[in-house]
C-alpha cells in the first residue's frame, strides 16, 4: 500500500506574475507565449485579493463558460483553492459552479460572454478574462463598464493570453498606452521541463512566433494579413440598421468550388458580407437559381461575375430579368480581374 502524502502547495511569483501582484493599472495585458504560468499567476493574484480585501467581487469569465470548467477552473481548484478550502463549500461541480464565497464576503463570479446577461448583472472590483484574444473589444468594454464595487481600493480588468496577430486589438490597445503591458516569459515558471519546451521549440510559422517566441504576428499563407476576426467577424444582430444598398458576386466553378456572395454597403461605404453559398459540382442553372433566390430577397444593385465565362452571365442575366430603374440595364456584369488592384482595393 502507498500512503498518500499531504501536499502543500506553495507560490513564489516571478518576472511578469511578480509585477501584476504591484500593478494598480486600471487595464492589465498579462501576456506571454505558452507555459509561462499566466493563468496560475491571474489566479494567485485573485486570491490574494480575495483573502486581502473582504467583500469585494472578482469576475474570471472566458469568451464561453463552459471553457472555462476545463480549463481555468483545473488550475483553480487544483492548484489555488486546495481540496477543503472555505471558499470551496457546497456541492456544485466545476461545469456548474457559479461563484466561490470567501468566509470574509469576497466573491468569485465564473462567466463566459455566451451569457453576458447575467455578467452584465453586477459590479465587480476586478475581471479577469482568460485567453483574452477570443473575445471582442465590445466584449471587453462591456466588462469594463461593470468595474464599479470600488470595494477595492482599485479597480481593474486584466486579460491574460498567448500572442495573436499584431493587429489584434488587444496588441494595439497595448501599443496606444491604454493597457499596461505586462511580458511573461518561459523563465518566469520554474516547473517548466525542457522536453515542454522542446515541443514549442518544434512548432513552425506563426504557432512558433506566438507560443515559442512570445510574438505578435499574422498567421503565414494569409492574403490579408492585417486580418483580425475579433474585428472583422461581427454578430449578425450588431449589423448596421439599414444598408444604403446591396450586391452579389460571383466566381463560376464546377470541380473547384463555385462561390457566390451578397454583400451591403452602409452609409460610410464599409462593406458587410451577408451571405455565402460555397459549392463544387454544380452547374450554372444551379447557380443562377441561386442568385434568382438572392436577389428577391435582398433587392441586388448589381451581380458582378467572373469574366471568364459570358456566355453564363448572359444567361443570369436573362434569368434575372431587366434591371429597371437603374442605370446599368442588365444586373450581371463582368468584374474586373486585375489580382493586384483588387487586393490593394481590399485592403
Amino acid at each position: 500500500m502507498i500512503q498518500k502524502k499531504e501536499v502543500t502547495y506553495e507560490y513564489r511569483p516571478q518576472g511578469a506574475a511578480s509585477a501584476l501582484f504591484l500593478a494598480k493599472d486600471p487595464e492589465v495585458l498579462l501576456e506571454g507565449p505558452a507555459g509561462t504560468g499566466k493563468t496560475r499567476a491571474a489566479l494567485e493574484y485573485v486570491n490574494y485579493l480575495c483573502e486581502e480585501y473582504p467583500g469585494i467581487r472578482v469576475l474570471l469569465y472566458r469568451k464561453t463558460r463552459t471553457s472555462m470548467s476545463e480549463s481555468v477552473l483545473v488550475t483553480w481548484e487544483e492548484k489555488v483553492l486546495w481540496e477543503g478550502h472555505p471558499a470551496r463549500t457546497g456541492e456544485a461541480q466545476r461545469n456548474t459552479r457559479q461563484h466561490y464565497k470567501y468566509p470574509n464576503g469576497s466573491h468569485v463570479v465564473i462567466g463566459g460572454m455566451d451569457n453576458s446577461d447575467r455578467i452584465m448583472s453586477t459590479e465587480y472590483d476586478i475581471a479577469v478574462c482568460f485567453e483574452a484574444t477570443e473575445i471582442s473589444l465590445e466584449d471587453w468594454e462591456k466588462v469594463l463598464s461593470r468595474l464599479r464595487n470600488n470595494v477595492l481600493p482599485w479597480q481593474q480588468a486584466v486579460a491574460d493570453c498567448n500572442p495573436s496577430s499584431q493587429y489584434h486589438w488587444l496588441n494595439q490597445r497595448a501599443n496606444q498606452g491604454l493597457m499596461c503591458r505586462l511580458l511573461s516569459r518561459h523563465v518566469d515558471n520554474p516547473s517548466l521541463t525542457a522536453e515542454y519546451l522542446a515541443n514549442l521549440e518544434r512548432l513552425t510559422g506563426a504557432r512558433y512566433e506566438r507560443l515559442f517566441k512570445g510574438r505578435w504576428v499574422s498567421e503565414e499563407g494569409l492574403v490579408y494579413d492585417d486580418w483580425d476576426p475579433a474585428v472583422h467577424i461581427i454578430e449578425r444582430e450588431d449589423l448596421p440598421a439599414e444598408m444604403k444598398w446591396h450586391f452579389g458576386s460571383i466566381d463560376w466553378g464546377f470541380r473547384a468550388p463555385g462561390v457566390f456572395q451578397v454583400w451591403g454597403v452602409d452609409g460610410d461605404s464599409n462593406l458587410y458580407r451577408l451571405a455565402e453559398v460555397y459549392k463544387t459540382q454544380k452547374a450554372y442553372d444551379w447557380w443562377a437559381d441561386v442568385v434568382v433566390d438572392f436577389h428577391k430577397q435582398f433587392n441586388l444593385r448589381a451581380v458582378v461575375c467572373d469574366p471568364a465565362e459570358p456566355r453564363s452571365i448572359e444567361m443570369l442575366n436573362d434569368r434575372l430579368g431587366p434591371a429597371a430603374g437603374r442605370s446599368v440595364h442588365r444586373l450581371a456584369r463582368k468584374a474586373d480581374n486585375d489580382v493586384m488592384a483588387g487586393l490593394d482595393m481590399v485592403r
